[in-house]
């Protein structure tokens, strides 16, 4: 008998509360059974909602840098809608995190009975945050109709109808979010994501902007004020092309 291949089988590391004696091999099995154990509690907590969640918290972190670099960067005639779509990108990113946080606790405390009494509060947070993305997805909606009725008051058919399906779209998604509709929400999703698409590869660039509102024109409603101000966003619009 190999004594050296029976080591772990004979050595004793502790002593139980029992007064049982705890060997080596036994010790490094009921541990591995713990560890096995929580990471598997782990990976009821930590699952796919959870990445969507994260996932969807940075897409909305990066969209609301770009619209307020947009907004402080842009031109004249921008500067509202540009604010809006900040505010609604707040709603937004704040809304998606309450709803993968709450989600995130209602399942802390379906794995962990320590945790159950706080599965009130992780409704809450999901219910709090549909809400506050339902609310920014009907106003970025309300943004696109209203930059509809302006383009087809400028006689610009194609953006007009562009920018009214994207409010379509954004409501759409915005009501299926708040229902928790996820396939609903995936597939008006990428319809927006295509429109968006849309409007960047058919709309007029900020020399276009420039042109349509400087003292020679068409869009005589919406000229600039002064020389200096027309000089200002022509600056503007030569560093954005």
């Amino acid at each position: 008998m190999d004594l050296r291949k029976s080591r772990s089988d004979i050595s004793f590391i502790g002593v139980r509360q029992d007064g049982s004696l705890v060997p080596e091999l036994r010790y490094r099995q009921e541990r591995a059974n713990f560890i096995n154990n929580k990471l598997a509690n782990w990976r009821e907590v930590i699952n796919a909602d959870m990445r969507v969640g994260l996932a969807g918290s940075v897409l909305s972190a990066v969209a609301l840098g770009t619209v307020y670099k947009k907004a402080i960067n842009g031109m004249q005639h921008e500067y509202e809608e540009s604010w809006a779509r900040v505010w609604t990108s707040c709603a937004a990113l704040i809304g998606t995190a309450l709803e993968a946080g709450g989600k995130q606790v209602e399942r802390l405390a379906a794995a962990k009975l320590r945790f159950a009494r706080y599965l009130a509060i992780g409704e809450r947070l999901v219910s709090i945050g549909r809400v506050f993305s339902a609310i920014g997805g009907f106003i970025l909606s309300a943004v696109d109709f209203y930059r509809a009725w302006k383009e087809y008051q400028r006689g610009n058919n194609k953006m007009a109808t562009l920018c009214a399906l994207s409010g379509l779209a954004g409501f759409g998604l915005a009501v299926a979010i708040y229902y928790g509709a996820l396939v609903l929400s995936a597939f008006l999703l990428l319809a927006v994501v295509l429109i968006v698409i849309a409007l960047m590869v058919w709309g007029d660039n900020s020399r276009h902007a420039w042109l349509d509102r400087c003292m020679w024109g068409f869009l005589s409603s919406e000229r600039y004020d002064d020389k200096d101000t027309e000089q200002a966003e022509y600056r503007l619009a030569v560093g954005a092309c």
